[in-house]
């Protein structure tokens, strides 16, 4: 097993932060949103303070004797927005210097990250007496064009899918060139020359992105948006800006309560954000080999990590007690992106309180595609215990790692099913039709030998025997591969539809 040290070392300036952010080629900034009237009804409290380089979680816990304790969990980060500060202010101290690097003539991206309801929306978007990142982007960008034109393209990444949101939803395909480039086949481009032609179109795209109900919100993101600007000059590409609004990061106990599409939606997710997390970390320790094709989301945004490029990571959190376990994971998860410096070192870190070991942060860390945080295997039954047992020597092989906790492997196997399930359906249609159009031509030549039959007469049997023989044979054939892949296709529906039952949110003290 690999095992990690952890230790803190928390700045206490806010230009220790900015040296930070400069060093590290990433700037990570933490948002708390304001408390809603709605988790008041519910019995929340706020339980975030922030500094400006702070924020620090007050987690509310029973013993087993049921007296009432508080946990404080600390992370530092290059910036922390309180609930009193504004786009503006988000804007101006996190996008700002993007905007630099991208009129420059360099690539520049901006990531929203968290949990539904958590902001994310209201810090791209905003409203109309507090604008969010995209209008005042694009304030900014005209008002310091240049002879330069400026191009959109809005397209979403839904499972393993992608989706051009200003052409109908029209399906497109990502494809590496000779020089190593991600291009996205048939994705639209359009020119814009103001700001307010500009957001006519993002809206237009918003529309049409995907959604789905959740344990966490009616109308939770279950894509990835990709807002990308790019200014061309002659036609030629000088500079690239992309906001990246993630889709929210629930547990699994938010969707496994749900129908099959959005556990899988969420498995999808969950693994795309491990995927990216993965390869900020590769690039932060300077690794040679980057795992950029750990998901789509990734290959697709491989060059805004590389060359000249300037990252900003905007994670979005909710105050409320009882969203403190979400909080707790986005924090984690945002604290090992910011953890990596660009020569290869964590930054130092002393223990504390509320800080929790390898295991425990790496599952939280998987988030939203599988087992809620401290199941234990008495939750997980005989049957589902058949198909981890059944499929422990592949997934170790993948991931190197042999887990002994019960509920990780669980978690471990609901992705990989997950993730075999779409590979299944998209192999299954790409076969069906491929069937489909033999079965077309077969037809042809029986008609073609029944045609020949009646024209010649009994002198033609012995030819229209072997032809129809011929036919029926290909036909049975092209029959058993379709039912073999529906026979293997039921099974692995049977298997996600155990381990998604097998996850029973349990009570933690």
């Amino acid at each position: 097993k690999l095992q990690f040290l952890y230790f803190i070392g928390v700045p206490t300036h806010y230009s220790l932060a900015k040296n930070m952010a400069t060093s590290n080629g990433i700037f990570v900034a933490i948002r708390k949103r304001p408390l809603m009237r709605f988790e008041r009804d519910k019995g929340g409290n706020d339980i975030i303070d922030t500094s400006p380089v702070q924020i620090y979680i007050n987690e509310p816990k029973v013993r087993y004797d049921l007296t009432k304790y508080t946990e404080k969990h600390t992370f530092a980060f290059d910036r922390v927005f309180s609930d009193t500060e504004d786009n503006q202010t988000v804007f101006k101290e996190a996008c700002r210097p993007l905007l630099e690097t991208f009129l420059k003539g360099g690539t520049a991206t901006c990531f929203a990250y968290g949990q539904t309801g958590s902001g994310k929306t209201h810090t791209m978007i905003g409203r109309k007496e507090d604008k969010g990142m995209y209008l005042l982007a694009a304030e900014e960008i005209f008002r310091q064009l240049r002879d330069r034109d400026v191009y959109i393209a809005f397209y979403e990444i839904y499972g393993r899918k992608i989706f051009d949101l200003l052409n109908e939803r029209a399906k497109l395909v990502a494809r590496e060139d000779a020089d190593k480039n991600i291009n996205i086949c048939g994705l639209s481009e359009h020119r814009v020359n103001s700001v307010n032609a500009l957001m006519q179109l993002m809206n237009t795209g918003g529309a049409q992105r995907s959604a789905g109900v959740t344990g966490m919100n009616a109308d939770s993101s279950r894509s990835h948006a990709i807002l990308r600007v790019e200014l061309k000059q002659g036609g030629r590409k000088c500079g690239r800006l992309s906001f990246i609004d993630l889709a929210g990061n629930e547990r699994g106990s938010d969707t496994m309560n749900c129908d099959r599409q959005t556990r899988v939606e969420g498995a999808e997710i969950n693994k795309s954000l491990l995927a990216l997390k993965e390869c900020i970390r590769a690039l932060g320790m300077g690794k040679n080999h980057v795992p950029f094709r750990g998901s789509i989301l990734t290959e697709v945004l491989r060059d805004s990590f590389l060359g000249n490029s300037k990252t900003t990571m905007i994670a979005n959190v909710s105050p409320s007690s009882t969203n403190c376990e979400h909080t707790l994971n986005t924090l984690r998860y945002t604290d090992r992106v910011k953890e990596l410096k660009s020569d290869g070192k964590a930054k130092q870190r002393r223990p504390t309180a509320g800080r929790r070991g390898p295991a425990a942060r790496n599952r939280d860390e998987r988030g939203s595609g599988a087992a809620a945080a401290g199941n234990v295997g008495g939750n997980v039954d005989e049957e589902a215990m058949q198909i981890v047992r059944r499929l422990r020597p592949q997934i170790t092989a993948e991931d190197g790692e042999d887990d002994d906790d019960v509920a990780v492997e669980v978690e471990k196997c609901y992705s990989h099913v997950a993730s075999a399930l779409s590979d299944a359906q998209e192999d299954l249609l790409v076969h069906y039709r491929r069937m489909l159009d033999t079965r077309v031509k077969i037809m042809l030549k029986e008609t073609e030998a029944i045609q020949a039959l009646d024209q010649g007469g009994v002198r033609d049997l012995d030819n229209f025997v072997s032809d129809i023989d011929t036919c029926l044979f290909k036909n049975i054939q092209s029959i058993n591969e379709m039912r073999d892949r529906l026979a293997a296709l039921k099974e692995q529906l049977r298997q996600e539809e155990v381990l998604g039952r097998s996850f029973k949110p349990t009570f933690r003290l």
